[in-house]
């Protein structure tokens, strides 16, 4: 691993060997650990390490992009000529916005936990080896994988623009089988110190054992409550479709809507650098610091995302998210379900695609613990099933909100209780 000093030196050769206009350097190093696990055992243990140079040069704006692993002094001058060189040759970029010049001070944020740099293959073997046990005592195998990772990202630009951060992160997920169902669930966080394995093995072989036999029930609307990583998963399609440039052209969801009405009044969604549990990163687009920003604020659409380009035609702050942050209500997803006359409980989504992006119309299907509620308990599994839902309707019919949870990307969400939502057909798997 490189030191910061070490790092910067690097860049400023770089620059060194620039003529472009305009030279942004950046370096990126990164470290993944991943060991997977099948049929209850230990399949695979992997170990990553990577660290590159990208330089991007502009001759007014023309505009080159080159990487390359060469950190060498040959490899530097390589890599800022075979940019300048693509630069020359391209056709001029309409939307080009020079490097930006140093912004002020970034957000504090305390993305790197050395519990997670430190955190070795045979620490994660002995923690696998606990949760393959609890499913052997519970009669299910498990599949799944425990990975850390940590990243330096710096980037440094020739009209005086720099900065270097680092982050980690963690996870364990698992899945329980028996012979006709499966249970899903994971344990993620900046430290190792904050991963459950243990809680996580035992909540995948409880939804696992309580979905055997599942039963099928007929396609239609229906009260569900959306567990937090199944929340994330319909809702992280939504900084998608944020784009200003396109919503202001006519060509997105979200056209004619800013400042509008979007979801009930109980929503909340923003990007929040600082957040204590998903704050890993300080910078957006360009090395910009990256500020708080509410996208959905009690219900109105409050912001779009601008980039750097359209900000400035636009006249307006340059907004970009960098994690996503719901607010919620209190207590679990428990408490959600024992309010529940009728309904079904979803642990997760998957396949998710788009039907139409004009009215941000999705489609996906339920995985790994989709289950009946009844009178305010889960009574039995059932067959998994095909959504096809907006997530804007959805966020307009949510009629409570668990505390947020952290989930298996930097972002914290509550599970949901949400009415009406469409299930269209079973699914084969």
């Amino acid at each position: 691993m490189a030191t910061q000093s070490q790092t910067r030196e690097l860049m400023e050769r770089a620059l060194a060997h620039a003529t472009a206009d305009h030279v942004t350097v950046s370096v990126d190093e990164s470290e993944e650990l991943a060991t997977r696990i099948a049929n209850s055992a230990i399949t695979q243990n992997v170990e990553r390490r990577d660290r590159s140079i990208t330089v991007s040069a502009a001759f007014g704006n023309k505009v080159g992009h080159a990487s390359d692993n060469d950190l060498s002094d040959g490899g530097v001058r390589a890599v800022v000529h075979r940019a300048e060189e693509v630069a020359r040759s391209v056709s001029p970029d309409p939307e080009y916005v020079p490097p930006p010049e140093p912004a002020g001070a970034y957000p504090h944020v305390d993305g790197c936990a050395e519990a997670t740099r430190a955190f070795t293959p045979d620490e994660a073997a002995s923690a696998i080896v606990d949760a393959v046990r609890e499913a052997d005592k519970a009669g299910v195998t498990i599949a799944g994988r425990y990975r850390t990772s940590w990243s330096s990202d710096a980037i440094l630009n020739n009209r005086g623009l720099y900065h270097a951060e680092e982050s980690t992160w963690a996870q364990y997920t698992n899945t329980a089988m028996t012979d006709d169902s499966s249970g899903w669930a994971t344990s993620a966080a900046r430290s190792v110190a904050d991963v459950d394995v243990g809680a996580t093995v035992r909540s995948a072989i409880h939804k696992a054992k309580t979905g055997t036999a599942p039963r099928d029930v007929d396609p239609g609307a229906y009260t569900v409550i959306l567990e937090p990583n199944a929340t994330y998963d319909l809702l992280s399609t939504f900084y998608g479709v944020l784009d200003a440039k396109a919503a202001h052209e006519g060509r997105s969801c979200l056209s004619g809507k800013e400042g509008a009405t979007v979801a009930g009044e109980n929503i909340t969604i923003a990007s929040v650098p600082t957040h204590p549990d998903v704050g890993l990163s300080a910078t957006m687009e360009a090395g910009l610091p990256a500020p708080e920003v509410k996208w959905i604020d009690g219900g109105t659409l409050a912001n779009l995302r601008y980039s750097r380009y359209w900000a400035g035609e636009k006249g307006h702050a340059v907004t970009q998210p960098v994690n996503f942050v719901m607010d919620g209500g209190t207590g679990s997803a428990a408490d959600l379900v024992a309010s529940t006359e009728r309904g079904i409980l979803v642990t997760r989504f998957w396949y998710i695609r788009f039907v139409d992006p004009m009215t941000f119309l999705l489609t996906g299907m339920t995985r790994d613990g989709l289950f009946w509620i009844e009178d305010g308990e889960v009574r039995h599994g059932i067959t998994n099933l095909r959504f096809n839902e907006s997530p804007l309707r959805v966020l307009g019919n949510v009629e409570a909100m668990s505390a947020p949870a952290r989930v298996g990307s930097p972002a914290t969400v509550p599970a949901l209780k949400v009415r009406d939502f469409r299930f269209t057909s079973g699914t084969s798997f």
